[in-house]
């Protein structure tokens, strides 16, 4: 689990990028077979869907977190 300076302070950036984007590739339906440009920052993304995972998986198994072990990297 993270605490809650992890949460509010050193994960806020991982949050603002999801949210920006969001608002820059995914606010707007894109009609199907239409080519379009995806640019991400890889550490950033993967640190984010990681976080994502890594609550989930608290969520949802009761005992310990498989996702434990990455807790450094996310930060």
């Amino acid at each position: 689990m993270f605490c809650s300076r992890c949460n509010n302070i050193l994960l806020s950036p991982l949050n603002s990028y999801l949210c920006s984007l969001n608002d820059t590739y995914f606010k707007d339906f894109i009609e199907k077979k239409k080519p379009s440009i995806f640019e991400y920052n890889y550490d950033l993304l993967l640190r984010t869907l990681s976080k994502i995972t890594f609550n989930t998986s608290r969520t949802v198994n009761g005992v310990g977190n498989d996702f434990e072990r990455f807790k450094n990297y996310i930060l």
